[in-house]
């Protein structure tokens, strides 16, 4: 179950240029570290279509799922956000929220907040974008 409003959340003067749903399609290369976790991963970007909701205001980044609970994650887009677009055949990938952090064997992991498997990544890309700058 989705908000029945996405201005629900916001706060006053906060405005909705953008909202969607992962487009129904499977995208990205499967994770090979098991038959079950692939079939897994396959059957949740499938259903994804139906179970996530992102919305993009002038402030902020949001990403709705209802799978076993409802959640809500936010981020600020702020100037100095690290953002990214992946474009693929069929479907794209917006990131607003990119992390770098060493752990304690000296790696590095990368944490990626976005908009997975949408429709004109591009769009949204260069909407962030103009709200970064302050131009949207």
């Amino acid at each position: 179950m989705m908000p029945e409003t996405w201005e629900t959340w916001f706060q006053p003067g906060v405005t909705l240029p953008r909202e969607g749903a992962p487009l129904q399609c499977i995208h990205g290369k499967p994770k090979i570290i098991g038959m079950v976790l692939v079939i897994g991963q396959w059957i949740g970007a499938a259903q994804s279509h139906r179970r996530v909701r992102y919305a993009l205001s002038t402030q902020a980044a949001y990403v709705a799922t209802s799978w076993n609970r409802r959640k809500l994650e936010s981020c600020p887009i702020l100037r100095s956000t690290a953002t990214g677009l992946e474009k693929c055949r069929h479907a794209d990938t917006v990131w607003f929220h990119i992390r770098a952090e060493k752990v304690s064997d000296g790696d590095t992991n990368t944490t990626r907040v976005g908009f997975d498997n949408i429709a004109e990544g591009e769009k949204v890309y260069h909407l962030i974008r103009s709200i970064q700058t302050g131009t949207a």
